[in-house]
């Protein structure tokens, strides 16, 4: 059977936004915002099939973007009008970020192959580009077109010119091209939707970058030896010719990287869809019979970094019971539910050394080994509480109820523990820690855990630092796992400066259910390192 392809090219003028937010109330921007007005899936959707990445696509962004990134920054392009391209002195390793990757998600399931406003794509830290990209097949396949797309934006450096590196002149032909070899552009986070509209299986891809570039008049980079001018930043060693930043630390800019960990035991399967549709690139054509398009706009990016944890867990049986906390008896698998009650935000003031308010709280996503020496505030290792007679991190849920799993070996000795909760359409859930936690020193704290999130759709798993009498701070995380893996999140929470709780909420929605887990909740004093 004979497939045909139609490519389209979007490309929208970006200018850089340089308004800052009071906080991360997206609404606050404008009630425009993806991710103020988006609530599921657009009516342009048809019957969803797909949504969000899984970490082989952002691996596969990750490396598409930087490979490029290297080759324009060690004088390698060629190509150009007239080219070869200038090599560049400080062009930054892109980072994958979980707040960009969550606005592109929202932004591609409304499955319009458009861009948003410049105001409804920004974040409270920096203004943000956007590049997209469709495709429209006939015949369905789960192969997915990033790296095509992606060098396809690249490849409109045909069309620039090696003397508009600087001042930059910005034109519609190029646009694809300079957003992604913008050299001050650290961030990047993408979404994806598929679904099926009419005959067309379609593929919407959206990548966000901050902070954004294309801006008329300045620099897209600055010519000189590769890696020879990285401010606040190191060589990339993975990256030959990149700078790859080490300021997370003592920035002020939140980073959100997350590390993965594999486990040898089994994911509870969650529903999910088979398919068989390929989708192709962008061009600046359109046809009628099978369209594939892209769209180019900034990338934004955080550190991801892998470490190994092992274990030897084999399961057996399953049992639930209403008990709240868990048996001081090891056994084989056993599961329990989590106290529900609704989720009281006020205590009595008398609990408190003041009441001074979280004033506009700043959170964002980072992935950090805390330092040894840092205070630890509050933990819970679900795992060690089993054997303990008390049990210090007691959780209490509302809506669908959360079960605390244990895992054991062949002699019966517990070997991991960890909450989790499958959610289907329009079911909610919110676990929190029976646990009022002080304020830390200088308003931050650095909360380290472990999830698990598998469905379609890209369910956000909201993190929250929950003030007395305040507004709570909130990180949306979007990242879903893939096969048996955990993945680590660190956050930094900004700006408490009262006694506050910890609390995880999901809303479950699409045609799929959604499997959440956490486990290995620590929080302690200070940034994340």
């Amino acid at each position: 059977m004979m497939v045909t392809k139609q490519m389209l090219l979007l490309l929208v003028p970006l200018l850089i936004d340089l308004v800052s937010a009071e906080n991360s109330d997206y609404c606050s921007f404008t009630r425009r915002h993806t991710a103020c007005r988006a609530k599921g899936f657009g009516k342009k959707c048809g019957k969803v099939i797909n949504s969000g990445l899984d970490e082989n696509e952002i691996r596969e962004i990750l490396h598409a973007h930087n490979k490029l990134r290297a080759l324009v920054a060690n004088g390698q392009e060629k190509r150009g009008n007239p080219g070869p391209q200038p090599s560049s002195s400080d062009m930054m390793e892109l980072e994958w970020d979980e707040e960009l990757a969550f606005v592109a998600q929202k932004h591609a399931d409304q499955c319009t192959f458009a861009h948003d406003c410049n105001n409804c794509r920004k974040v409270e830290r920096f203004g943000v580009g956007q590049n997209l990209y469709i495709s429209r097949q006939t015949l369905r396949s789960p192969k997915t077109d990033w790296s095509l797309g992606i060098q396809k934006w690249f490849d409109e450096v045909t069309l620039f010119s090696r003397n508009d590196v600087k001042p930059f002149r910005f034109s519609a032909e190029i646009g694809h091209y300079s957003a992604m070899i913008w050299s001050s552009t650290n961030k990047i986070g993408c979404g994806k939707s598929e679904y099926l509209s009419g005959k067309w299986y379609t593929k919407l891809y959206t990548c966000n970058y901050g902070p954004s570039g294309n801006l008329i008049g300045g620099s897209a980079y600055t010519i000189g030896s590769p890696c020879s001018e990285c401010k606040d930043s190191v060589c990339s060693t993975k990256y030959p010719g990149l700078c790859q930043s080490n300021s997370a630390r003592n920035s002020t800019l939140l980073t959100n990287s997350i590390d993965t960990t594999t486990k040898k035991f089994k994911l509870p399967t969650t529903t999910t869809t088979t398919t068989t549709t390929t989708t192709t690139t962008s061009t600046t054509t359109t046809t009628t019979t099978i369209t594939t398009t892209t769209t180019t706009r900034r990338p934004t990016t955080t550190t991801s970094k892998a470490t190994t944890r092992s274990t030897t867990t084999t399961t057996t049986t399953t049992s639930t019971t209403k008990r709240r906390r868990p048996s001081t008896t090891p056994s084989t698998t056993t599961t329990k539910k989590a106290e529900s009650s609704t989720v009281k935000r006020e205590t009595t003031p008398q609990q408190f050394l003041s009441n001074n308010q979280l004033s506009g709280s700043e959170e964002e996503k980072e992935s950090c080994e805390t330092e040894a020496h840092a205070r630890e505030l509050f933990s819970c290792n679900f795992v060690r509480n089993v054997s303990l007679e008390s049990t210090p991190c007691d959780t209490k849920f509302s809506g669908k109820e959360w079960l605390l799993t244990t895992l054991a070996n062949a002699q019966g000795e517990p070997t991991d523990s960890f909450y989790e909760v499958k959610l289907s359409e329009g079911e909610k859930t919110e676990l929190y820690f029976d646990r009022i936690i002080q304020p830390p020193r200088g308003g931050v704290a650095c909360l380290s855990f472990r999830y698990k999130k598998k469905g379609a759709n890209s369910l956000p798993l909201k993190v929250l630092a929950w003030p007395y009498k305040s507004r709570p701070g909130v990180v949306s995380i979007v990242r879903n796992s893939t096969s048996s893996r955990w993945i680590r999140a660190q956050i930094t929470f900004r700006k408490i400066l009262n006694f506050f709780i910890i609390t995880f909420k999901a809303n479950g929605f699409g045609l799929t259910s959604t499997y959440l887990a956490i486990d290995d909740v620590i929080l302690r004093d200070g940034e994340c390192a």
